[in-house]
């Protein structure tokens, strides 16, 4: 694999690994950041709607109260009085407040027999007596259930509070208040929550009794799940608003973050949710800019891993072709550069070692030289004495041949000669004789003579037998 690609490998693992580390830890802080802010809002949210729609309870529970002591709702129970008059007077009040309070749709007295005796709408002389509204009423106030008025079609909260006659029970005063005109507003501000959050009340039975920013006729239709948190005298209010702060599939089916709190007067639960989707979509969009920032620097990136290595890679091409230069046997090929780093450097060391190589081969070429003419010459001289040896062993064969020859005639010539051959010297002097003795005879008494007397002459005795022909 070139350096160049493995630099390319390299800068690009590099680059995605602290690019996707950083994405993710950018993404996490990030979503825990904004969870957190939003999760507060939520919280904060809840608390504030829960407070206001406890207030609002109050206030409502407050009216009823005082509307139940006032003297004309006393005497209209008050059987001592004409029952014209006092239906008149208290129809005339109930008239007024209704008039006064626009959020009050409807009013009624029950007698202590649990008997409509007048209302604000045609309903006198039904019994309610075993009605929770009478039921409860005479106990003390009591709030009843968010239902739809058989008489106005609209969603209400029915009050009622016991009328008393001298410290005695004597009937009963219910009021409507419709849920459009305070309680709805309560929930349907959106204000702070986005363009998809919204707050919503539920009744004890999980059916959600106010309006929805999503859909319609939703009120007492709509069931959803509750979430309830285990409340402990050690929580505080917060951790149990934290407690339950989860993520779930709404009534719509999508995924929300969502925010339960109960509200424990009624058996109510208020709900705060807000769509994931939007919740994370900051981290959404942080996390597409670091993509295409990761994208725009993986590109730099890539560039510069493909132009830089040319550059440290181009002298070591070079210092490459070089070496195949000097491998063909071209010596003479410079490979060094004037640059100072490594690189540079190799290839002076290059040019150093070609230098040394080149006079070694001259060196070995100048000895091989040297050394041909030695063998040339030795051979000669090796020649020559081959030569001289050859012709020294045939003259010492000729001398051989000859000598053979000599004998044979030497021989010849004794075969019949007498017994004995004296060789003189230039002096006279004997200084060899050759006894011929032939096969079967005696020595000669001369030979035992020169034996005897030590010999005549210098010369050695040597003794022929000749074989009888």
């Amino acid at each position: 694999m070139k350096i160049q690609r493995k630099f390319q490998i390299i800068a690009l693992l590099l680059l995605t690994v602290v690019s996707v580390t950083s994405i993710l830890i950018s993404r996490n802080i990030s979503t825990n950041i904004i969870k957190q802010q939003i999760t507060d809002n939520l919280i904060n949210t809840t608390q504030s709607r829960v407070k206001h729609v406890e207030t609002l309870l109050s206030q409502y529970e407050e009216l009823t109260k005082m509307v139940s002591t006032g003297v004309v709702f006393r005497d209209a129970v008050d059987e001592s009085i004409d029952y014209t008059r006092r239906i008149e007077q208290v129809n005339q009040r109930i008239k007024n407040i209704i008039e006064t309070h626009e959020e009050i749709s409807r009013i009624r007295i029950l007698d202590k027999e649990g008997i409509i005796i007048t209302s604000s709408h045609e309903d006198t002389g039904i019994d309610k007596s075993t009605h929770e509204i009478f039921l409860e009423g005479k106990e003390g106030t009591f709030i009843g259930d968010l239902h739809l008025s058989s008489f106005t079609h609209k969603h209400v909260l029915s009050i009622s509070a016991p009328i008393l006659l001298n410290k005695q029970f004597a009937g009963v005063l219910a009021v409507n208040f419709d849920a459009d005109k305070e309680l709805f507003k309560i929930t349907t501000d959106h204000v702070g929550l986005g363009e998809t959050g919204e707050v919503y009340l539920a009744n004890k039975d999980g059916y959600m009794i106010s309006l929805s920013r999503f859909i319609d006729k939703v009120i007492l239709k709509q069931k959803i799940d509750l979430i309830y948190a285990e409340e402990e005298n050690s929580v505080s209010t917060d951790t149990l608003l934290q407690e339950k702060i989860v993520i779930i599939k709404d009534y719509r089916g999508v995924e929300v973050l969502t925010v339960h709190n109960h509200i424990p007067k009624m058996h109510w639960s208020l709900i705060t949710k807000i769509d994931t989707e939007e919740v994370f979509a900051p981290i959404t969009k942080l996390t597409n800019s670091l993509l295409l920032m990761f994208a725009i620097i993986l590109f730099i990136a890539l560039f510069i891993s493909s132009f830089i290595p040319r550059i440290i890679t181009r002298p070591l091409r070079r210092l490459h072709e070089s070496t195949e230069e000097i491998i063909k046997g071209n010596l003479d090929y410079k490979v060094g550069t004037s640059s100072p780093d490594e690189v540079g450097q190799l290839s002076r060391a290059f040019d150093e070692m070609t230098a040394s190589l080149k006079k070694s081969r001259e060196e070995l070429e100048e000895y091989s030289r040297n050394l041909e003419e030695k063998v040339e010459v030795r051979t000669r001289e090796l020649s020559d004495i081959n030569q001289n040896l050859e012709k020294e062993i045939i003259e010492r064969k000729q001398i051989e041949e000859n000598l053979s020859k000599s004998q044979q005639e030497f021989a010849g010539v004794f075969m019949n000669s007498p017994v004995a051959m004296v060789y003189l010297d230039e002096k006279s002097n004997i200084f060899n004789i050759i006894y011929i003795v032939r096969a079967g005879t005696m020595v000669h008494p001369f030979m035992n003579y020169c034996q005897s007397a030590g010999g005549i002459g210098t010369g050695i005795t040597d003794y022929f037998h000749l074989a009888s022909s």
